[in-house]
């Protein structure tokens, strides 16, 4: 049986492509977007897929749009706070029992503490996001124009988030 560890971010499975690639030029940036939009291609459909399942059963159509415009914003901050997390604290994929060999765990369990905290962050944005525009919509009477601001608020600060991780 062969224990393997948790992969803390998105480059690091792909490390070596990733090397050769900025050696022979490519920009950083360049491969985090591009690994952002195939990370978006997986994950989105699924959230969409989700979404419609529960606006369904809650036969609410309004609700699909809400779950919608959640799962995206879900997707843009995580994938933001991972384009920082993958410069400022880049993991390699390596068994547990490497690890332990190489005196690497501490740093491992270190770094995945540090991850887990970074989650939870993630997660309070996102509420915090949803709390204002929930307020928002009983003054309006709407959920689309807070949909579309929560989208566009997650947008800007994915593009923020990838800036500053290239930074």
């Amino acid at each position: 049986m062969r224990f393997r560890s948790v992969c803390l971010n998105a480059m690091s499975f792909d490390a070596m492509r990733v090397r050769a690639a900025l050696d022979s030029g490519a920009r950083l940036w360049h491969l985090l977007v591009i690994k952002n939009l195939a990370l978006l291609c997986i994950v989105a459909p699924l959230g969409f897929l989700l979404s419609a399942l529960l606006a369904w059963r809650a036969g609410d159509l309004e609700a699909f749009f809400k779950a919608c415009a959640l799962v995206i914003c879900f997707i843009l901050l995580w994938l933001g706070v991972g384009n920082v997390l993958s410069i400022w604290l880049p993991t390699r994929d390596e068994p547990i029992r490497q690890r332990r060999q190489s005196g690497s765990l501490k740093q491992f369990l270190i770094a995945f503490t540090v991850a887990y905290l970074i989650g939870y962050l993630v997660n309070f944005m996102l509420i915090w996001r949803v709390y204002a525009a929930q307020a928002l919509t009983e003054r309006l009477g709407t959920a689309i124009i807070p949909a579309i601001l929560i989208v566009l608020s997650c947008i800007s600060m994915w593009i923020l988030l990838t800036v500053f991780a290239v930074a």
